[in-house]
């Protein structure tokens, strides 16, 4: 549970400075803290940058800059799989409004997503059935709709993901989960999207935590890679019910723990139900339906509700209109 939340501030776009670095320290120091992780893209690049100059606290397993921004960039993370042979849509850059006008756009076959380059949780996704729709759109002067954007083509299928923590190139530990329609949760295991997103990671020599965005078929079957988040995601409590706890193992890790325990034996297939499913299903199952939240989960939904911390402190950040 969270038992204290601070803020320092600092600039994404610089080198941490002295003053922030001590900062850092002296927090740690006076808060006995055992290691420091960094839960989004930029607090990652900048961990990386002043992870040697850490004092009394281990670092988590993190990958330089360079390749947390070549998969956090959509663009540049799809030019990858391409340039690797591996299943990934079709994908261009409008890079200015006129841009949209090229005759490569034009051709490509519709409908499309159009979406920011590095913003997360859909932020900025739009799907356009037609050309038309797509240049109403980079014109429109809404919050989102100024280029640079990635327009790729849509995908039909399921939302999915197979996320990892890796150290070295090598994935210690993943997980694989279908974003249901009617609210829940599946853990799966597909070998071939395993073997493509280790053949990803391999090839990035990747370390620390990341989720890959699939889209699947109805039968979890692999139809393409979206993008990918190095950075934690919003089904890490899911993960921990079905087996996998990837902030622990990370942690454990940055302590110097040994790999003498398989971080992956106790991944177990199955349903998650986040809050609303749940409710929705244990409904349902007093009128006579079974299909409802396991004792795990109902026991993982309790702890969320009762750490209200973290919660109430991303609630004001939206408030104040902080990303």
């Amino acid at each position: 549970r969270a038992r204290k939340v601070s803020t320092i501030d600092f600039s994404p776009e610089s080198d941490p400075t002295p003053d922030f670095i001590d900062a850092v320290n002296r927090y740690v120091e006076e808060n006995q803290i055992d290691c420091v992780l960094a839960a989004d893209v930029a607090s990652k690049l900048l961990l990386y940058n002043f992870k040697s100059r850490l004092k009394g606290a281990a670092g988590f397993p993190i990958s330089p800059n360079a390749t947390i921004n070549l998969f956090n960039d959509k663009y540049q993370f799809n030019k990858f799989l391409l340039a690797n042979e591996l299943p990934a849509p079709k994908s261009l850059l409008i890079d200015s409004k006129d841009g949209v006008f090229a005759d490569e756009i034009r051709a490509l076959p519709f409908p499309v997503v159009a979406k920011p380059l590095d913003l997360e949780a859909r932020m900025g996704f739009f799907k356009a059935d037609t050309f038309d729709h797509l240049v109403d759109h980079i014109f429109g002067n809404t919050e989102y709709s100024d280029p640079p954007k990635l327009v790729q083509k849509f995908e039909p299928g399921l939302d999915g993901g197979c996320s990892v923590l890796a150290r070295d190139g090598e994935i210690l530990a993943w997980a694989q989960q279908c974003y249901a329609l009617d609210g829940t949760i599946r853990f799966y295991r597909d070998d071939v999207l395993l073997e493509i997103v280790r053949k990803i990671v391999r090839l990035a020599e990747f370390s620390g935590d990341a989720n890959f965005d699939v889209r699947i078929d109805e039968n979890f079957k692999l139809r393409t890679i979206i993008e990918c988040n190095p950075r934690f995601w919003f089904s890490i409590p899911a993960a921990m019910v079905h087996g996998i706890n990837f902030v622990k193992a990370g942690i454990d890790l940055a302590m110097g723990a040994g790999l003498e325990c398989d971080l992956q034996s106790g991944y177990r297939e199955g349903t998650y139900f986040p809050l609303r499913a749940a409710v929705k299903f244990s409904a349902r199952r007093l009128l006579g339906k079974k299909f409802s939240p396991e004792r795990e989960n109902l026991l993982e939904l309790r702890r969320e509700v009762a750490d209200v911390i973290p919660f109430m402190y991303t609630y004001f950040q939206k408030l104040l209109g902080r990303r």
